[in-house]
């Protein structure tokens, strides 16, 4: 769980990778449930997007995007690269 997305996120692995496809960038951490408005913020994540970095910072794991969520304070802005529907996009948001 990553309680600052609101997300539950697993590391995408070889097996992962064979379910989901061809992907544009081959790292990142897949997001396989929202918690709704319950946890976070707004951020227009789905389940099953792909998020390849924060803040031009690229992630790797579920730890390396738990740490890069840590490191920005109430109020900043945050840009997360994903992969969704075989194209990258970027949803940005305040973190709350």
């Amino acid at each position: 769980m990553i309680r600052r997305l609101g997300i539950l996120a697993v590391d995408l692995d070889s097996q992962l990778k064979s379910v989901i496809g061809d992907l544009r960038i081959s790292s990142g951490v897949v997001v396989v449930a929202r918690a709704g408005d319950l946890l976070g913020p707004e951020t227009g994540l789905r389940t099953g997007d792909v998020i390849h970095s924060v803040n031009s910072i690229s992630v790797d794991s579920v730890d390396s995007l738990r740490a890069r969520m840590r490191d920005i304070k109430p109020g900043g802005s945050v840009v997360l690269q994903v992969e969704r529907d075989e194209k990258l996009e970027w949803l940005t948001f305040e973190m709350e």
